[in-house]
């Protein structure tokens, strides 16, 4: 099976909250959110309280959305 259809697949069952392929697509992007919380400075939070803002925000992301609403 090509690498693009085994991810869709990965990514159509986090959206239905799948706890194997949420962590498994929140470590695929760990890269991604660990560049982003470089750029954000918050007083009184650490940067590893902002990777953690980060991981919930992708994590509601994946399982409230609705292709629908496109």
């Amino acid at each position: 099976m090509p690498k693009e259809t085994k991810l869709k697949l990965l990514y159509k069952k986090a959206m239905t909250g799948d706890p194997k392929s949420v962590t498994q697509v929140l470590r695929d992007i760990e890269g991604l959110m660990q560049v982003i919380s470089r750029k954000y400075y918050t007083p009184g939070m650490t940067h590893e309280d902002i990777i953690q803002l980060l991981r919930m925000g992708a994590w509601k992301g994946m399982v409230n959305f609705n292709p629908d609403r496109l």
